[in-house]
């Protein structure tokens, strides 16, 4: 088992939308941010492209739009649930905090 790799339209918005039916604050999800925060890179080996503030990434956060970590920080991907009145989006976390993990075969 590994982390999901949410790589689709389709599983971004099931998860999102089910972080919400769960009324979950939070899960880690598969994706690795690379340290100039361009390319998100999944468990299952695929990458993509990045786009600050647009959805699924989220419009705010702690020091703006997502992903907003300092180079080399923040290099995890969680999915939070409205912690910034944003709804459920994905954001930049730093690799050390404790959340729930969401994993697929």
């Amino acid at each position: 088992m590994r982390m999901i790799s949410m790589d689709s339209p389709a599983k971004v918005q099931h998860f999102l939308n089910q972080v919400v039916a769960d009324n979950a604050p939070y899960f880690w999800a598969g994706g690795r941010l690379s340290s100039d925060k361009r390319t998100l890179r999944w468990e299952n080996g695929r990458s993509e492209g990045i786009r600050k503030g647009q959805h699924p990434w989220s419009f705010t956060g702690s020091r703006g739009a997502q992903p907003d970590g300092g180079r080399g920080s923040e290099e995890c991907l969680a999915v939070l649930n409205n912690f910034y009145n944003d709804g459920s989006k994905f954001h930049d976390v730093g690799c050390s905090h404790r959340k729930p993990t969401v994993c697929e075969a």
